[in-house]
């Protein structure tokens, strides 16, 4: 963790539990949607099935041509899937309760699609991640940022902008696009950048100059964004790359909470940009600044 950084709360970066059920779903939309529709209808019609048993029982309302609790449980069914059940007639309570039952297996049919419908075209907020830092690869002198998939499916058309903002002005802009992006981590290169010609200046502030990233994708063919903010006090420096060779990040476990601390400190005990720009300048003949 670069020093004099309070570290992030992985809670608020790890994939909440409704994300997992949801991108579950959609992983393996037909068994799972399939099978929990049918467990759910199957319940709700058997319970209507023990209401016409005891209005049967006590009186107050018998299905016609009707002998024992099958034959109730089949016109439970029957009732639910809205289908014509011929010689079978409610009588007196069990009238207003086909009714209901009508028009709740209707309504079961409309919540699951519109479920599908919704769940598909809103993606969870959680789907990209990306880390609380940015990175500084000084044998390469650029900028990157550290993202992760966490719904399981392939995200396509990734673009990520990246724009650097130093003494109250955009001093750069850089887009780059990938095909797809897996279940992985990913280190995207973006601006080039070099503090010995590059540097803050008078004009600095560490409030407000830094680094302004926007990513842009596709999933299941709904749109998805995400954005994120570093001052420069959140960019850490690294050698190079060697940090993403690390078996974590090639196959990550998302239950993991060793894998969300290291995605949120990649480079321990790293120097911060914020620093090293403020060596720089200090290093810099006086006189010299712009």
């Amino acid at each position: 963790m670069p020093h004099g950084y309070p570290g992030p709360d992985i809670s608020r970066l790890r994939p909440t539990r409704r994300a997992r059920i949801h991108y579950a779903l959609l992983r393996h939309h037909t068994a799972w949607l399939f099978s929990f529709f049918v467990l759910a209808y199957s319940v709700i019609a058997s319970l209507f099935g023990v209401v016409y048993q005891i209005l049967s029982y006590l009186g107050h309302g018998q299905v016609q041509n009707t002998q024992s609790f099958w034959d109730r449980l089949y016109f439970s069914f029957i009732t639910q899937l809205s289908m014509e059940y011929s010689s079978l007639d409610p009588t007196a309570w069990s009238r207003p309760v086909a009714v209901v039952q009508a028009l709740v297996g209707t309504v079961l049919f409309g919540v699951l699609t519109a479920y599908v419908v919704l769940r598909v075209t809103s993606p969870d907020p959680k789907t990209l991640v990306l880390s609380p830092v940015a990175v500084y690869i000084k044998s390469e002198k650029v900028l990157a940022i550290l993202l992760v998939n966490t719904c399981g499916i392939t995200v396509t058309d990734l673009a990520i902008s990246m724009v650097l903002k130093l003494r109250r002005r955009h001093t750069r802009l850089q887009t780059t696009t990938l095909p797809y992006l897996r279940t992985s981590a990913l280190l995207v290169k973006g601006l080039g950048y070099d503090p010995v010609t590059d540097d803050i200046g008078s004009g600095y502030d560490p409030s407000e100059d830094g680094l302004k990233v926007a990513v842009r994708c596709s999933i299941l063919g709904a749109g998805f964004g995400v954005d994120g903010k570093y001052n420069l006090t959140k960019v850490v420096v690294a050698e190079n790359d060697d940090f993403m060779d690390r078996p974590e990040f090639q196959e990550p476990d998302l239950g993991s909470k060793e894998f969300w601390e290291l995605f949120s400190s990649p480079v321990p005990d790293a120097q911060r940009l914020h620093d090293l720009m403020l060596a720089r300048a200090r290093e810099k003949p006086s006189g010299s600044d712009e």
